[in-house]
């Protein structure tokens, strides 16, 4: 399997531009690109391929509005983080549990918490 060219930021500016998405300000978004990586930040595009030629962003869409998905999600996340962390950890001690009582535990017993 052959690898894929690696290219610069400047280049991965440019894709973008080539593939019809409106970039205003290439200073800007070669940092969000150093930032976050252009492999995440096209995935937030994706919602903007044009369904006929599925290789350009439809005519409009701006790399400012996709950085604000972006930022967006992102700042959701880490707002949730903290309760989703409890709920994981929460799973996680109900099913190693469960697992541990079925697997070494030769008399039946109450479950129930």
């Amino acid at each position: 399997m052959e690898l894929k060219k690696p290219i610069s930021w400047e280049e991965q500016v440019q894709r973008l531009i080539s593939h019809k998405m409106d970039v205003n300000d290439i200073i800007l978004a070669k940092r969000v690109l150093s930032e976050i990586n252009y492999y995440r930040f096209t995935g937030y595009a994706l919602q903007f391929r044009d369904k006929e030629n599925p290789d350009d962003y439809i005519p409009g869409t701006k790399f400012s509005n996709v950085w604000r998905l972006h930022k967006f999600d992102n700042d959701l996340r880490h707002l949730l983080k903290p309760y989703l962390d409890t709920v994981e950890l929460y799973a996680r001690s109900q099913i190693a549990y469960g697992f541990s009582m079925g697997k070494c535990q030769t008399t039946p017993h109450d479950q129930t918490l």
